[in-house]
């Protein structure tokens, strides 16, 4: 679990990094009409990313919790393809950006990968949640899922306020 929990906190650096410079720095997608899906699908997966680190910075999800948690990743891995194909309709991604995307569409391959079997061992054991402390670690996820919940709650707002814009200010704003 030490190596799933430190790939999942590589996993929040670098999509931290990713929502700063790529999204707000550079592209400005909260200020960008034509973003508005993308926001809207960005705030969804931050929500699932917070369950995400809270739940396996302190708990062993055993039963019906372990079918939760294995929702909330299959949940994320769709908003992901979803937000592949916004992402290519509504902009054109930096190369780097395009790098960065692949770098945590691996490296979550890699945490899921190494999650199944012990998932399936939590699946299959008595529904409760175990109380664990992985001493530092936990102590970091649990940053980062306080952390993604502002990032969430302003992504959702800008996504409402955004997709509330008449068409015709979204047409003539030069987004692209």
């Amino acid at each position: 679990m030490e190596l799933i929990l430190t790939l999942i906190i590589i996993q929040a650096f670098i999509g931290a990094y990713d929502t700063i410079y790529h999204h707000d720095i550079k592209e400005k997608l909260p200020q960008r009409p034509s973003a508005a899906l993308e926001l809207k699908i960005h705030a969804m997966r931050s929500s699932l990313y917070a369950v995400l680190f809270f739940t396996l910075a302190w708990t062993y999800p055993f039963g019906i919790y372990a079918i939760g948690l294995a929702v909330v990743i299959f949940t994320e891995i769709a908003l992901t393809f979803w937000d592949f194909v916004v992402e290519d309709q509504t902009r054109r991604l930096p190369p780097a950006e395009r790098i960065v995307h692949s770098i945590l569409g691996f490296n979550f391959a890699a945490i899921f990968t190494l999650l199944v079997p012990i998932w399936w061992v939590w699946v299959n054991q008595p529904t409760t949640l175990l109380i664990t402390d992985y001493g530092v670690k936990s102590w970091i996820l649990t940053l980062f899922g306080v952390g993604v919940l502002p990032f969430s709650w302003r992504e959702w707002r800008s996504y409402q306020r955004l997709s509330a814009l008449p068409q015709s200010a979204i047409a003539t704003r030069g987004n692209p």
